[in-house]
């Protein structure tokens, strides 16, 4: 998560998988109102905190002069953080059939294999075995570390809903209540 603060003071986070954004962000504030202030320091534009808990520390509550976040604000901020939650969680149970998929594809493969005397005997004789044997394993491994960076980038999105969100919240004296999801009649 990259935090900044925009110009009427109040922070803006963005997910890591929008730092092309940011980058654009950035170039044309540069544009529109000359050079960035130095990171964190007033000014015009938007100030870019940095990543971790350096930023989140940086990021200040809105001046009493700052247009007033209302409800609806918020609860679209925590809207989007339990989003974010959901397609981590469906990504992972994609990834997870994926991996078991591919383990099986493999482990059959190198049944045949085993079946043809071993996997110098099939080479001998069935070159081609050998080859979709190595693939099979290869997307076996390639699945399985998309699922390990899915997994931490689940516990990521729950730490900002569930951490940072309420944090940057009561911060800014938002009632808990508008950080709950609401409930459809």
């Amino acid at each position: 998560m990259l935090w900044a603060v925009a110009p009427d003071g109040l922070p803006l986070a963005f997910p890591s998988e929008d730092l092309d954004l940011l980058a654009t962000l950035r170039a044309e504030t540069e544009g529109a109102a000359g050079p960035l202030p130095a990171e964190g320091s007033p000014g015009r534009g938007v100030s870019f905190l940095g990543e971790g808990g350096e930023a989140e520390a940086a990021v200040r509550t809105p001046a009493p002069a700052d247009p007033p976040r209302d409800e609806d604000f918020w609860r679209g901020l925590a809207d989007e953080a339990r989003s974010r939650v959901r397609r981590r969680e469906e990504e992972i149970v994609r990834l997870e059939e994926e991996v078991r998929a591919a383990t099986r594809e493999a482990a059959r493969l190198s049944l045949e294999v085993a079946a043809h005397g071993g996997p110098l005997a099939a080479n001998a004789w069935h070159p081609e075995l050998v080859a979709v044997l190595k693939a099979a394993r290869e997307r076996t491994r390639s699945a399985s570390l998309q699922l390990e960076e899915s997994r931490a980038a689940l516990e990521q999105a729950r730490r900002e809903l569930e951490t940072d969100l309420p944090e940057a919240a009561r911060r800014a004296g938002v009632p808990p209540g508008w950080l709950r999801e609401r409930r459809q009649p």
